[in-house]
């Protein structure tokens, strides 16, 4: 008996997931006791929307007159502890009053926390529970459907944690014990004994020692990307969740930094988010459309969308997205789309080369250097002096130490031999107008110089 119930109003993504996975899990053998709400806002509707797939199954599913008898709908359990007291197994929320019911009744459970809640305080409740080992967690992801973006739950992912934990007893069991362990039937008697205590001014005998380090749950995700690099396998799943929760944030900075946390991590699953971030058709308004602006999207957004892309594997869409990015309005964006096409080092079109091109003629001088570093990762070494020794009297000394670099690197790669180089090398004009302890333009050239000696 599998239990599936998503507190009074329901719980659509979880509704969805089962109303996809339900005649696999009745063909199994599964009973399957449904509490689908009694949600009736305009966002949705529950009961009509349970008529609505029930309506498809019975259309659709040729076995499912025959199926159905396993099957036990109502929009709201009056009596719950007897649908807890006949479940094997238990997929709801986590929310307090779950989590404190699945304790008392010792029930071992399956718990899909809502996404995206203030203070991510269901997933922080699951995430106990499932240290305590008294429950298994799935977490909720953004799902792209219908040209939506919704938080939801895998029907695949359900069906294969449901069948796992109704098909092993002794896990269900496990889980059960542990639940009935950590249930405290006292608590009333001891929050009295605590509250009388701090009244007179003690500390209670046998007060349980708080972890004053913050939990991850607790923290901000903008100061989640340095806890990335060293993320245990369970930790990372919780990295991962907060990303991607972070990608469909309503709000510019938390959107921000879960695109951080999306390069931190190297998460391909956030790739489908960031092009529907960098693509999204929603023009600027008010002052921002007066300043130039011709996107929605903060252009620190744009910027750093840019920079991620360099940590994730290079796919057709990234690309489309990198080559609409050098028309971005933000010059930052520009400079960082350059950047990681450098990176990536994807196959050079007529059209991607034209576009270089234009960037060295009317560029700003961090477009240039951006490029002078993409013809060395990207371009024929042949193309140096049409290419390079144009910028070897530039304004700038920042461009001319990045021309130097580029050569220097077509040289290391075996592209450009020392000779090749003769007289031009003396053409390029090194002073600067920076002041730093040491002279990196110099130190270029000298180090380019050096490979022009006979071993």
């Amino acid at each position: 008996m599998l239990f599936v119930f998503g507190g009074s109003q329901g719980a659509r993504a979880i509704n969805l997931a089962l109303y996809a996975i339900l005649p696999e899990l009745l063909r199994r053998g599964a009973q399957v006791l449904h509490g689908t709400g009694l949600s009736a806002g305009t966002a949705w509707d529950a009961t009509a929307e349970h008529a609505r797939r029930l309506e498809r199954l019975e259309r659709e599913c040729a076995d499912w007159s025959c199926l159905s008898a396993s099957y036990h709908a109502r929009p709201y359990f009056d009596h719950i502890q007897t649908a807890y007291a006949a479940a094997d197994l238990v997929c709801c929320r986590a929310g307090a009053g779950a989590l404190f019911e699945l304790l008392a009744m010792g029930r071992p459970a399956l718990l899909v926390p809502k996404m995206g809640l203030p203070g991510d305080h269901q997933t922080a409740n699951a995430r106990s529970a499932e240290r305590m080992g008294a429950a298994e967690v799935l977490l909720e992801e953004p799902l792209i459907e219908e040209g939506r973006i919704e938080a939801g739950v895998r029907p695949e992912r359900l069906l294969e944690r449901v069948t796992a934990l109704l098909d092993d007893e002794a896990r269900r069991g496990a889980l059960a014990g542990r639940a009935c362990g950590q249930f405290q039937a006292d608590a009333r008697d001891r929050l009295a004994e605590l509250a009388r205590a701090l009244a007179d001014g003690a500390r209670p005998a046998g007060e349980p020692h708080v972890d004053s380090r913050r939990s991850l749950e607790a923290t901000p995700t903008a100061e989640l990307v340095d806890a990335a690099a060293d993320a245990g396998e369970d930790d990372r799943r919780y990295l991962e969740y907060r990303c991607l929760s972070a990608l469909v944030s309503a709000g510019w900075s938390e959107r921000n930094a879960g695109i951080k946390l999306a390069a931190a991590l190297r998460l391909e699953r956030a790739l489908p988010l960031l092009v529907r971030i960098a693509e999204d058709p929603a023009p600027a308004t008010g002052l921002r459309r007066l300043l130039g602006e011709r996107r929605r999207q903060n252009g620190f957004i744009r910027r750093n969308l840019m920079s991620a892309l360099a940590f994730l594997p290079a796919t057709m869409e990234t690309d489309r997205v990198l080559r609409a990015a050098l028309d971005d309005a933000y010059w930052e964006a520009r400079v960082e789309a350059i950047r990681t096409l450098a990176a990536q080092c994807r196959p050079v079109d007529g059209e991607l080369e034209t576009r270089m091109r234009s960037f060295l003629r009317r560029g700003n001088f961090e477009e240039v250097q951006a490029v002078a570093g993409w013809w060395a990762a990207c371009m024929p070494a042949a193309g140096w002096r049409e290419w390079i020794l144009p910028l070897s009297t530039h304004p700038n000394c920042l461009v001319r130490e990045a021309a130097i670099r580029a050569l220097q690197r077509k040289q290391e790669q075996g592209e450009i031999r020392p000779d090749e180089l003769a007289e031009e090398l003396d053409l390029f004009m090194l002073t600067s107008t920076h002041f730093k302890p040491q002279f990196p333009l110099k130190q270029a050239m000298r180090s380019l110089a050096e490979r022009r000696k006979p071993a």
